[in-house]
């Protein structure tokens, strides 16, 4: 059997990388959408200078460092950057990750259970794997939400 492939069907895996982000949310996005994950330390508030660049920061308020779950939380904060669209107000934006779980893994059918039950608003699917509720985020649309609140401010 080939790398990538459903052990019950044959059929080729996704690989993707799964993402803690805020409270119990865990992402689950296409590696290739990642520009890279990087730790910061320092207050990080809207913008994350990274590579010569100001890239703002999606999520309510920002994601803030919560110092409960995070042990490194007051000096040290994970962040990945995304490539954004051309054309749609910021060439890259970012998520902060909170607690523990990053993780590149292949994604099989056999492995996961479609949760439509359980999509959140701005999300394209939602699914359980390994008793995880991941969700699949509209990228485009989230990059829209960070521009729009970047233009607000």
């Amino acid at each position: 059997m080939n790398q990538g492939e459903d052990a019950m069907n044959g059929t080729p895996g996704l690989r993707c990388v799964l993402l803690p982000c805020a409270g119990p949310h865990t992402w689950a996005v296409p590696q290739d959408c990642i520009a890279e994950i990087v730790t910061m330390t320092g207050s990080v508030s809207g913008h994350l200078g990274w590579r010569g660049c100001e890239v703002p920061v999606y999520g309510p308020d920002n994601y803030p460092i919560d110092t409960a779950t995070d042990a490194l939380a007051a000096t040290t904060a994970i962040f990945v950057v995304f490539f954004g669209l051309r054309g749609r107000g910021c060439d890259y934006w970012a998520v902060r990750l909170q607690g523990h779980g990053l993780t590149s893994t292949e994604l099989s059918e056999s492995a996961i259970e479609d949760r439509p039950d359980l999509l959140l608003p701005g999300f394209l699917a939602a699914f359980t794997l390994a008793g995880k509720t991941c969700q699949v985020p509209d990228l485009p649309f989230l990059q829209s939400q960070v521009a729009a609140a970047t233009d607000a401010g």
